[in-house]
């Protein structure tokens, strides 16, 4: 777990998880799924999410049945 000092840390931290999850289950990550707080819909997480051929998908708003998605 990482305690973030602030948002705009966790562009850096999510590819540092990225890799690590990549090399922990052999595969390829495909999709993220989260909300649509600024710090994931920002143009480097989008450049990011482009270079390395993930799909990023945004729940909508006031929709907790799409929490239960992992």
């Amino acid at each position: 777990m990482v305690f973030l000092q602030k948002k705009s840390d966790l562009l850096s931290e999510y590819e540092k998880w990225l890799i690590e999850a990549q090399r922990h289950t052999g595969t390829k990550i495909k999709i993220l799924r989260s909300d649509n707080g600024g710090e994931y819909v920002s143009n480097a997480f989008k450049d990011f999410h482009d270079e390395n051929g993930t799909t990023h998908q945004t729940t909508v708003p006031d929709t907790p049945q799409q929490n239960g998605v992992a």
